[in-house]
């Protein structure tokens, strides 16, 4: 599914593939997902689960916010296993992804963050990445960071557990 405006899905997202970014839901703007499973989907490129990629002259950003989801069992040839987040956009935009109450297990990425990758963009600084009680494990990545890669931008994470992940460059985990 690819989502260019405001959406707001309670939903089960499975057993999807797709050739390119976003497995299960590719995001061009904003999402609110809650009380979701998106599991088993898998992308040639980035975001097994979900795919958020701004490389577009608009200023518009993207916002998403997902909570009490479960992301598992994805793959993505590429980066983000569960979740991709592609910051490269405006300098002007305001870029939000916060995770809340949300479970990313089992998922999988050919290269880096096999849970959740963001690539932020030092000409956005408002960029900006929120995990709040959540739970990160038993994903794993080719490259770095099998549970979480943050290249850039601000970024709390508070109450969450990222444990039990593992990557098989330099065997950061994360």
């Amino acid at each position: 599914s690819s989502l260019k405006k405001s959406s707001s899905l309670t939903c089960v997202i499975s057993n999807n593939s797709k050739i390119g970014d976003g497995g299960g839901i590719t995001v061009n703007a904003a999402l609110t997902c809650v009380n979701c499973v998106i599991s088993n989907n898998s992308a040639t490129g980035n975001g097994g689960g979900v795919a958020m990629s701004l490389g577009n002259s608009s200023n518009q950003g993207f916002n998403v916010f997902i909570q009490n989801t479960i992301i598992s069992d994805n793959q993505a040839s590429l980066s983000g296993g569960g979740i991709f987040a592609s910051t490269l956009s405006h300098p002007d935009s305001t870029n939000r992804l916060k995770v809340d109450k949300t479970t990313l297990a089992r998922n999988q990425a050919g290269i880096d963050g096999g849970g959740i990758f963001v690539d932020g963009d030092a000409l956005s600084p408002q960029t900006q990445f929120v995990l709040f009680t959540s739970t990160i494990s038993a994903n794993t990545a080719k490259g770095n960071g099998g549970g979480l890669v943050i290249m850039e931008g601000p970024t709390s994470i508070q109450d969450s557990t990222i444990a039990f992940n593992n990557a098989d460059v330099d065997r950061v985990g994360g």
